[in-house]
This record gives C-alpha cells, structure tokens and sequence, in this order.
C-alpha cells in the first residue's frame, strides 16, 4: 500500500527548495556590486558546456555576427573570405581561458579592443607594442572586455595553435592559423589596445586554463610627416630610405617601429604610431640604407619626439639632403661551371655597395648569360663602384672582385663539383630519422671579408636521406625541426668527388632558465631581463637560437659544458652579483637553471 505522507511532503519539499532558490537569486542581484548597473544577459557563451550569465555595459552599436579571421595574413579579410576558414588538420578544443582588458587607474573593462598574437620568442618584450605583419597574428577588432579565449589544438604527438576562439562580451570570432599553426607548447604575448588606450602585453600559456587580468594606460595614435622628402636623389645613390622608431629607455636593438619608406602615391610618405603611451619620448631616425647594406647608413634625420602634451596634428621630421649618385661601371666577366644535376637552375647574384642580402646588385641565372664554349658562359652587367661579391647558387661558392670606374674583366670559375650524401641518424640508435630537411651553410675568409652562405634543403616527404652537390671547402649543417622536436648539427671539410657525412639529431637540449628577485620569480616578459648565451668550453658545441629563450629556455647543439654570457641593457634595473655560470647540459635533455637578480 503506498505511504500518503512521503507523497504528501514531496510536493511541499520541491515547493520550499524553489522559494529559496528564488530569495538567494534576489539577494545575490541586490548585493552584487558589478549587478547594480543596467546590466543584460549575454547570450550563452559556446565556449562553455554550461554558460553563466555575464553582466555588460550597453553599447552604443549593435553587436556583430560571428566572424573569421584568417590570422596568417595580419589583416581584416574580405566579406568573401571571412565566411570560409583555411582547412586545417583535424583539431580538438583546449581548455578555456578568461581575459579582463581593464583601464588601468579606473579598473572598468575596455571596449573596442584589437588583439594580437604572437609566438613569444618573435615577439618583440621591450616596448610591448606590436607590428603591422607577421609574426604578430591579428585576432580581431571591436572587441569588449572580458573575453574567453579557446584554443583549437591539431591533434599528434605535438600540438599546434590551428585556431582561437575569443568569446568577448559583445561578440564571438574566430582567428585561423592556416596550414602552418604555431606550436603551441612554445607559449604566446597577447597584445591588445582600446579606444583611447596604448598597447599592453601579456604572456599566455594556452595548454592550462586561466583567468588573467591585463591593464592598459592611456595612449594614443601619432602621425609622422616628413619634409625634404628627394626620392630621385635616393635612387641615384642606390638606397632606400628607412624609418626607425625607439622608444626612449628601450633597447635600441628591439626597436619601436621599422619600416622602409616609400612614396607610392607621388607625395612625401606619412606613417602612423598607433597605441602610443601618453607622455612617452621618441626617437626618429631616418637612414638612407641599414648596416646590412653599407658600412655606416647615411643618416637624414635624428629627432626626438614627445607625446606629452599631445601634438596636435602630424609631426613633420626633416630630412637632410643625401648625397651625389653613387658611380656605377661595367663588369665583363666569364663563368665556368662543371656540370652537376640541377646546374640549368644555376644563379650568380652580385652584391655590390648600397646592396642587401636580400637585394642584391645584379643576379644572373646561366639562361641570362651567352655559351661560350662546352659549360663556360659570358655576360657583362652595370654595378656600383668597389668592392662586389658574386654568390653563386645554389653550390654556395662565392668570389670578391674589385669594380673600378672604369670597369673591369672578371672570371668565375668552379674547378670540381662535389656529391654530398647526408645521412641523418636518431642519436639514441643510431639509426635513420626522418626530417623534413635542414639548412646546410658555407663560412669564409674572402680577401680580408667575411663571407657567409647558407641554404635550406627541404624535402616533400620526411626522409632520412639527402643529397646536396656544392664545391670544395668547409660546411656546416643544422637542423631544427618543430615536428617532432628535432635537433642537430654537422659540419665536413669537402673534398671533391663522392663523400658522406652523417647529421646526427636527437630531441632538444639546452636548459630552462628561470629569473629569481628576492623571494619573488620574475615572469619571462618582464623588461630588464638580460640576454643570455650560451658559449662552449672546449667542445665544438653552439647555441642553436643566439640570445633567444624559448619557452623559457636556451636551445644548445649538444650536450656538454657551457659558461653562461649574461648581458644586461644600460637602462635595466637588475644586476647579477654572482659567480661566474657554468652548466653541464646532457644531450636531449634540458637542465633547469635559476638566476638570483638584484636591483641596481
């Protein structure tokens, strides 16, 4: 016979559980600081299983729909491309973390965010500004504070950053990595920058949810005009006007802004310095060439710029007169060249005065030049007056000749042709890994210059053998592989004729560096922090990545014992007090290391 009191009291126990349910909801709306303003309900938030309603400030404009951003490109797509993302390899959603964006001093959330992301060991610590292009991915625009950030991770042994998905208050969008996404394992710096705010930094490490807050001061957007502007003189002397940027107190090798100059549109070009913090010290300088291109660049302006009070309008920079047409003479020259597989595609690039390593003066592939005879070849091309350097690719064999007003007769010539065969081995068993290639380089002593060359062998399909065909001389060869995490290096004296040599690679090796003040560890974005190398005591290992931490840490060809270089910025406000560094590094391994710093 069933029990008419239990069926009794169940009615009123659900009836009273509701009752209370429904006097803590209205105590919670009337006690809540951040409930007393006009606040709605977002919509539910697609990041979590189970969403919570989120209190905003109305905004003036509408929310948006969803959108895409293809971040590989660094730019708003087109209506057409915003609606398909780039495929990807198949992925998995990581684990959800939050991002308050607030006005530093008032503590309320920014709206109309743009945000930022970059691989950390790219990215630029010392003004926490970020640039234009890559590596610093846009994410998106308009966006309101708080956000929830969720990785879309591709699935493997080593997971990559495929997309990211920012849940903000006002709207949802999604940034795509494309067909090459960042490891993420590696970390990231965040940028972002509000209306009426400067840019401000911070470091995520998207495996591990968080909730991280980030304050940013007030800013503002700078214009630069330039005055004097002459680009038929610059033409003439062969160099191309460059801008740099440095923010007073910052590293002068980490610059604010560098950009090349150009006058596409037939005025005098005008750049714009965005997300400035308010009562910062600039210093412009414009140069006709870098160091890369000449010895000293000839310098057109050196002006230093506050923002406080703010300018109003442009602020015109003016530039120096450069200087007369630099002369140019004619070299005749003849190539002699063996033959080898690959040799149609051939190319002899001449780096003469005002030229760069990625600009040179001439380049000439063997179709350019006239046969004369059985693998010898002629041709005759204007380059500046002085000293040139021909680099002939891809067998890496390089020459210095002197070119006066006048002109001069030349001749290139490669006497033998050698076969490298590069075998890769695991370290471990020494046996075949496959990669998908390396870089394999060339260093010497020309006449008094130094002179360097390197090359990139890539192969479709990961293999464990490679063939490369250069001349004579001394190689080193490097690889440093994300997928799986490989590293290693070889160098050989070649000879001539048919030869082996063997690239042994193993996981990565180096230490893991962590920054100590007090009682406190320093985060890894903090500005002072010093440069740290690597440097090896008697042994024939190198720092693979100079002054680079990655993911905390320094990358080392191999194992063995290392003193520390510690270098710290005029400006820092640490010093290190101890003693000299030593670190034994076993190979595949990474030893941690803790640096105490102090305060100058």
């Amino acid at each position: 016979m069933p029990n008419s009191a239990s069926q009794s009291r169940a009615p009123t126990a659900w009836i009273l559980l509701v009752v209370v349910a429904a006097l803590l909801g209205a105590w919670w709306l009337l006690a809540s600081p951040e409930s007393r303003p006009q606040s709605v309900q977002a919509p539910s938030n697609p990041l979590d299983d189970a969403s919570e309603p989120v209190a905003v400030a109305p905004r003036d404009a509408a929310p948006t729909d969803r959108d895409e951003i293809t971040a590989a490109t660094g730019d708003q797509p087109t209506d057409e491309a915003a609606t398909v993302a780039p495929p990807v390899a198949a992925s998995a959603s990581g684990p959800a973390s939050e991002l308050r964006v607030l006005h530093a001093g008032s503590g309320q959330h920014v709206a109309d965010l743009e945000l930022r992301l970059a691989a950390r060991y790219f990215a630029d610590a010392s003004s926490g500004i970020p640039g234009d292009g890559e590596p610093f991915h846009l994410l998106g625009r308009g966006l309101d504070s708080p956000i929830r950030l969720r990785p879309g991770v591709t699935e493997g042994e080593r997971p990559q950053l495929a997309t990211l998905t920012l849940a903000a208050s006002n709207r949802e969008t999604t940034a795509s990595f494309g067909s090459e996404p960042p490891v993420l394992h590696r970390g990231f710096a965040l940028y972002a920058r509000g209306r009426g705010t400067a840019w401000g930094r911070i470091e995520l490490d998207l495996r591990e949810p968080a909730n991280r807050t980030l304050e940013l001061p007030g800013g503002l957007d700078l214009e630069l005009a330039f005055a004097n502007w002459q680009p038929e003189r610059y033409a003439a002397v062969g160099l191309a006007p460059r801008l740099t940027v440095l923010l007073q107190g910052g590293s002068p090798n980490q610059p604010l802004d560098q950009r090349r100059l150009r006058d596409e549109d037939g005025a005098p070009p005008r750049c714009e310095l965005q997300g400035l913090p308010v009562g910062s010290v600039l210093r412009v300088l414009v140069d006709l060439g870098t160091r890369f291109e000449t010895e000293e660049p000839i310098r057109l302006a050196d002006q230093v710029v506050a923002t406080e009070p703010r300018p109003d309008g442009p602020v015109t920079i003016t530039l120096a007169d450069p200087p007369e047409g630099r002369a140019m003479a004619t070299l005749t020259a003849r190539l002699r060249l063996p033959p080898f597989p690959g040799r149609d595609a051939a190319e002899l690039r001449l780096f003469g005065p005002g030229s760069s390593h990625s600009e040179p003066s001439a380049s000439l592939r063997l179709g350019d030049m006239q046969a004369a005879g059985e693998d010898v070849w002629d041709f005759a091309t204007e380059l500046p007056v002085g000293t040139v350097q021909a680099k002939l690719w891809p067998l890496l064999t390089s020459w210095i000749v002197e070119v006066p007003t006048d002109g001069t007769r030349a001749e290139f010539a490669v006497e033998a042709i050698a076969e490298v065969q590069v075998d890769v081995l695991d370290r471990r068993t020494n046996r075949p890994a496959e990669v998908g290639g390396f870089t394999w380089r060339r260093e010497e002593e020309l006449e008094g210059m130094r002179n360097h060359l390197a090359s990139r062998v890539r192969s479709e399909t990961p293999t464990a053998r490679f063939v490369i065909h250069t001349s004579p001389g001394f190689l080193e060869l490097d690889v440093d592989q994300d997928e799986p995490p490989l590293m290693g290096t070889a160098s050989c004296e070649v000879h001539g004729g048919t030869q082996r040599v063997d690239l042994v690679v193993g996981a990565p090796t180096g230490v893991t560096v962590r920054f100590r003040l007090g009682d406190s560890l320093l985060p890894l974005d903090a500005p002072g922090l010093p440069d740290l190398f690597l440097l090896p005591v008697e042994h024939d290992g190198r720092q693979t990545l100079d002054s680079t931490r990655v993911d905390g840490g320094l990358q080392v060809s191999a194992g063995g014992r290392y003193k520390l270089s510690i270098s710290f910025a005029k400006d820092s406000p640490y010093r290190y007090a101890g003693d000299e560094v030593y670190v034994d590094v076993l190979s595949d391994r990474r030893a941690p290391l803790e640096l105490e710093l102090r305060r100058k």
